[in-house]
């Protein structure tokens, strides 16, 4: 009898690390940098695969502060030999949508995480890339802007390497000649409720007359905002002045996103 429940112990165990269980993750407690520091955390996931120091992503959830989506995507980076650094952007900052900060303040929040994680040993600290979703999406393309940066991180601070936003909401993103050289991949639906399928191809592609090659896209038919979230809703957009917001999980779409964010990292930090 006790054998068998060793075995299943072991077994349980295995699992659990495979697909990246937070039963394993190291909570971290840091500051939001800038001006007004916010006290925050995350919860710091290591592969089980490769050798550290690791790369990781930071992960910025949206507005709802729903951990499917970090659910969803951790395991495949974990798999891939890439350390998840899931942040809390809302306990004690804000109850709804109507009284959430602005994306663009938020930014300091994400480079508090950066410069916390460059501080683990485990975490190769050049190798750091931000990864959000809806106003996660928003603050990784905020983060790209220099004098935000500048507001945060001393003058001899690296930016993240890599930025990957889902669904940002591109026509509220100004474009901005003035920013970070490193890579960025937007991932969204044609029927986005922020209408990404029509403003974020022209929003790329001013971006590719003013920094070539910095903005890869990809926008999937059909799909509708939160696309890698199961389950759907309709209901007041704040964030809009009273639009309707649809999000609706679209099996083809998430699983291919989760395989491109991935595999975009990998290239820019070129791991095999």
């Amino acid at each position: 009898m006790h054998s068998r429940f060793n075995i299943f112990i072991v077994i349980f165990a295995t699992l659990m690390i495979s697909i990246g269980s937070p039963a394993f993750a190291e909570t971290l407690s840091f500051k939001s940098l800038g001006k007004k520091a916010q006290s925050l955390s995350g919860e710091l996931h290591l592969p089980t695969v490769g050798s550290k120091p690791f790369p990781a992503v930071v992960m910025i959830h949206g507005t709802d502060f729903s951990g499917e989506r970090y659910d969803f995507h951790r395991p495949a980076f974990l798999e891939a030999g890439i350390a998840v650094f899931e942040v809390d952007f809302h306990s004690g900052i804000y109850t709804n949508g109507k009284n959430r900060p602005k994306a663009g303040k938020m930014v300091p929040f994400a480079f508090g995480a950066l410069r916390t994680l460059r501080a683990q040993p485990s975490i190769d600290g050049n190798r750091i890339a931000i990864m959000g979703f809806s106003l996660g999406g928003a603050i990784t393309v905020k983060s790209m802007k220099i004098e935000l940066k500048n507001a945060s991180l001393n003058a001899d601070e690296k930016g993240f390497a890599a930025h990957v936003a889902f669904y940002p909401a591109c026509k509220r993103q100004k474009l901005d000649k003035n920013v970070i050289g490193a890579p960025l991949l937007v991932l969204s639906g044609e029927l986005d409720s922020y209408s990404d399928g029509k403003s974020c191809k022209k929003w790329a592609n001013d971006y590719e007359q003013t920094n070539p090659g910095l903005v890869t896209m990809k926008i999937y038919p059909g799909a509708h905002h939160g696309f890698d979230k199961k389950g759907s809703h309709r209901g007041s957009d704040s964030i809009s002045s009273g639009g309707i917001s649809i999000q609706e999980y679209n099996e083809k779409a998430a699983n291919d996103s989760r395989r491109q964010a991935v595999n975009f990292i990998k290239q820019v930090f070129e791991i095999k």
